[in-house]
């Protein structure tokens, strides 16, 4: 897999991606919008726990991306 980056329209695309890969990238995007809730109290999206958090600047770009990547 290559990540290529188009300076005239500030997007990166992939590059040489297998279907398996590109299911993979949807599975682990879907999971992080879908399973993810913000906590006020922190300023973070989390994972209903204490595992994983993240930004929201983060989980946006992860949204956005992954409803481009299904059409939406």
């Amino acid at each position: 897999m290559k990540v290529n980056y188009n300076n005239k329209t500030k997007k990166f695309s992939f590059l040489n991606l297998t279907e398996d890969e590109a299911n993979a990238i949807l599975r682990s995007l879907g999971t992080i919008v879908e399973k993810m809730d913000y906590n006020k109290e922190l300023g973070f999206y989390t994972d209903r726990g204490d595992c994983f958090s993240m930004p929201v600047e983060s989980y946006e770009a992860a949204s956005k991306l992954y409803n481009e990547l299904q059409g939406k």
